[in-house]
């Protein structure tokens, strides 16, 4: 019986379910698209963090603004 791909997910310690549900999102992609999502992940991510890190500045100052 022939596999359906090269190397079942599970051998690569990725859930059947993730595999099949990432192949949905990006199945008809070309690589420079999913590298270009990839990049914009990457960047919101990164905003992401730079807000959290922002808010919590914010929070600390407000504070100590208070004991003031």
């Amino acid at each position: 019986m022939a596999r359906a791909f090269p190397i079942e997910p599970v051998e690569q310690g990725v859930s059947s379910a993730a595999f099949y549900n990432q192949r949905l999102k990006y199945a008809g992609m070309s690589v420079n698209e999913f590298s270009r999502i990839k990049e914009l992940e990457e960047e919101s991510q990164k905003l992401k963090q730079m807000y959290a890190n922002l808010a919590l500045d914010h929070q600390m100052a407000k504070k100590f603004r208070k004991k003031l």
